[in-house]
């Protein structure tokens, strides 16, 4: 019902993620400073939401025993080998889909039963944005994690940010109400507009890496993290956040392993982390998007909590 729609409000993670990326903008920090910030917020924030991946194959029954989670970690550990593969081998398709998949998965974010248009648009803005304002600084973050031949790819991220900025707004406009959800209708389209254009303002002043923060620590994070509890409320407790712990530990041993090998091969720190950050990142995404997009039956009814 209409009534029961609620006025978009920020919630407190992403104020707080806002608050500090605004306050180290201001500061102008160097640009390694700025990236090892970056970093932890991304290991203490924004990884834990990956990391309940195995408690949830758990609920649904994809590990339910030592042997089951020996053999779920084992396959999502391979799949993201095998993306870290791909990406040595062809670095500029790998950067260019890993792109592709993460509008159609932060597209989702909202939760809002978007029509696939919607989705999409509201994935190329966000994904898009810095590369709209921050063409430079986005090309040279791009060259560092796949060497030449990203120049067109920054281009059209530019381009389909505009696109999305046109398209959205249509989209919510012509789409009718198909469900109860979808029927929040105008309330419900308004606040999807406010957050877009608040994370298009964010894009425009602030760092690609300052934005990038800001919307995954304060955002995605936080929502998956509160979709997960809500459709288990009974379920989770210590257990959920033991796991998440844990596996992130290990993630971050896993990651600096890395950055050490990396360096000690001749990379320059600042560039070794970002490569740890984002491949790394990209690697977790597709077994993380295969399990709450095709393989957790609560998830995917519940993606209208």
């Amino acid at each position: 019902m209409l009534t029961s729609v609620r006025p978009w409000l920020p919630g407190p993670g992403f104020m707080l993620a806002l608050s500090a990326a605004v306050l180290l903008s201001l500061s102008q920090p160097a640009p390694g400073v700025e990236l090892a910030l970056v970093t932890g917020a991304v290991a203490l924030a924004g990884l834990p939401h990956g990391a309940a991946d195995t408690w949830i194959a758990a609920r649904e029954g994809l590990a339910r025993d030592r042997l089951g989670t020996a053999v779920f970690l084992a396959v999502y550990s391979g799949l993201a080998l095998l993306v870290i593969a791909a990406w040595l081998l062809f670095p500029v398709m790998s950067l260019a889909l890993f792109l592709a998949i993460s509008v159609w998965h932060f597209g989702d974010d909202s939760r809002e039963g978007l029509h696939p248009v919607a989705r999409i648009s509201t994935g190329l803005i966000i994904l898009g944005a810095p590369a709209a304002f921050h063409a430079a600084a986005v090309s040279e973050a791009y060259g560092i994690l796949s060497g030449d031949g990203i120049a067109a790819i920054v281009s059209v991220q530019g381009a389909l940010f505009w696109l999305g900025c046109v398209a959205l707004p249509l989209t919510l406009a012509l789409t009718p109400a198909r469900s109860p959800l979808s029927a929040r209708a105008t309330p419900g389209r308004i606040n999807h507009l406010i957050e877009m254009v608040l994370l298009v303002g964010l894009a425009a002043f602030l760092s690609p890496l300052l934005y990038f923060a800001a919307y995954f620590c304060g955002v995605h994070s936080p929502r998956h993290l509160g979709r997960v509890i809500r459709l288990f409320p009974k379920r989770s407790g210590s257990g959920l956040w033991g796991t998440i712990t844990a596996l992130t530990l290990v993630t971050l041993l896993a990651g600096a392993a890395v950055w050490g090998w990396l360096t000690t091969a001749g990379q320059q720190p600042d560039a070794a982390r970002l490569q740890v950050l984002f491949i790394g990142l990209a690697a977790l995404t597709l077994p993380h998007m295969l399990l709450v997009d095709r393989l957790s039956p609560s998830l995917m009814r519940g993606r209208n909590p």
